[in-house]
């Protein structure tokens, strides 16, 4: 989950009248506040920021809007993202800001390993749609000329360490595909 969450629902927790858990929504950093703080960074002097998470940073559903709000700012922006929520339209969208970099953690080059080490059901197919991500991006960079550098994150451990290969050959493939 979102250390944001956690941070909430702590505070939650120490009045005693509140016995409920938060919502989906109320997990969620409000907007105003995002931009607030992106402010706040400007008159530090900040530069750059790196949209990440203690999950994933696309489940916000105003992620885009805030990239954008940082970019007209003037900060140079990167993601982090584990690529499972990501479609055309928000490939395009991210895209179109420039970010300097896209990192799409994966940390397999196979289907099962990918299930196993992410905790999916069997038959999960999030490793075939975080590939086919990646190869829009790839795509999507080449036409729209940007310089956006786009690569994978991989946790290596002894489960995993074996298939470093497989995803090689996968990604070779793409750049193949997608000179630029």
């Amino acid at each position: 989950g979102c250390p944001y969450a956690l941070v909430k629902e702590d505070t939650r927790n120490l009045n005693p009248g509140l016995k409920r858990h938060l919502s989906p929504k109320e997990k969620l950093m409000d907007f105003d506040l995002m931009k607030r703080a992106i402010d706040q960074l400007k008159k530090a002097g900040v530069k750059a920021i790196t949209f990440t998470g203690g999950g994933e940073p696309l489940t916000h559903p105003k992620l885009v809007e805030i990239m954008h709000y940082a970019r007209m700012q003037g900060f140079e922006i990167g993601l982090f993202t584990n690529g499972s929520l990501l479609n055309e339209e928000k490939i395009k969208q991210i895209l179109e800001l420039e970010p300097t970099f896209i990192r799409v953690s994966i940390n397999a080059g196979t289907t099962e390993t990918h299930r196993i080490i992410h905790g999916l059901r069997k038959g999960s197919i999030w490793f075939e749609k975080i590939i086919k991500n990646l190869k829009i991006l790839a795509e999507e960079k080449v036409k729209m000329g940007i310089n956006t550098d786009i690569g994978v994150g991989y946790v290596v451990n002894p489960f995993n360490a074996g298939e470093l290969g497989d995803l090689a050959q996968i990604l070779r493939q793409i750049v193949d595909e997608n000179p630029g």
